[in-house]
């Protein structure tokens, strides 16, 4: 089993009514055939990280989540979803035991990106994070499973992969 989770909050201009249009999409794609359970919702983290709300899809495994990425009703909502958002944090987790099961998970994401550009080129751009345990740039090296990101328009959303860390925190995503 694969999942991922997202936390995440809306830009301040993103009206109630577009709120409602990015949940039900989202509820849509954790839903899809490919996915094997799901939940949308309120976060109920701690609210000074700034999360409003949080996204859960957990598929069977790589070919599912390859179909998963690809599925029409995802990539739909991709387009009512990013331009919304401020804020957002991706975790996954795994039971699968395959040793470079990170890497191929970034090679499904690189993929789509080359099949589709437009979804490369989202108008999320990472900001400085540092994961839970306080760890520096190897909480992210390697294909990371904790991404931050935050909205700077007319950017391109790169993903997934580290950077070294910068004048602006102790690790980037790029």
């Amino acid at each position: 089993m694969i999942v991922n989770i997202l936390r995440f909050s809306f830009r301040d201009d993103t009206t109630e009514a577009e709120r409602e249009e990015v949940l039900a999409a989202m509820r849509r794609t954790s839903t899809s055939e490919w996915a094997e359970f799901g939940a949308v919702g309120r976060d109920v983290g701690d609210p000074a990280e700034g999360f409003t709300h949080a996204y859960l899809a957990g598929v069977r495994d790589l070919d599912a989540l390859e179909r998963y990425l690809y599925d029409p009703v995802h990539l739909r909502g991709d387009d009512v979803i990013i331009p919304r958002l401020s804020r957002l944090v991706s975790l996954r987790l795994s039971d699968d035991p395959t040793p470079d099961l990170e890497e191929r998970i970034a090679a499904l994401h690189r993929a789509k990106r080359a099949k589709h550009p437009r979804w490369a080129r989202r108008p999320l751009d990472p900001v400085p994070f540092r994961s839970a345990c306080g760890a520096g740039p190897r909480a992210c090296a390697g294909g990371a499973n904790r991404r931050v990101y935050g909205v700077r328009p007319r950017s391109p959303r790169p993903y997934p992969g580290c950077e070294p860390a910068d004048a602006r925190g102790p690790a980037q995503v790029r």
